[in-house]
């Protein structure tokens, strides 16, 4: 039971219903199409150089946080975060967790440099 609901996802239609009214022309595909490209994302991980941050709902059945396991052991500098309670849309399921995770990551890994604040 997902977001109160006894159907995961189910009580998010509305809010993913706007959120792709909200969006331009041709967002969704793009989105669909990148996903549908992301076959060589392993192999492709290797080249990033910045700190990395996988944050993953434990709920999540389209694409389990051990599916991540791979992803993760190809990024030089990864760290795997898993909100309990979460499925596939953390960001609309967990709003202030997503935040303070990202924020979190963010202060813990960057480079202080004069004047500035995260």
């Amino acid at each position: 039971k997902l977001g109160h609901h006894p159907t995961p996802g189910l009580w998010m239609v509305g809010a993913t219903i706007r959120l792709l009214e909200r969006s331009g022309p041709g967002v969704l595909h793009g989105d669909l199409a990148a996903c549908d490209r992301y076959a060589d994302a392993v192999a492709r991980a290797e080249a990033v150089a910045a700190p990395t941050l996988l944050l993953l709902g434990a709920e999540d059945l389209m694409t389990r946080p051990k599916a991540a396991e791979p992803l993760a052991a190809a990024l030089p500098d990864a760290r795997i975060e898993i909100l309990p309670g979460t499925g596939h849309l953390p960001m609309i399921e967990r709003p202030d967790e997503v935040v303070d995770a990202v924020v979190g990551f963010a202060r813990e890994v960057a480079v202080p440099t004069r004047g500035a604040s995260i």
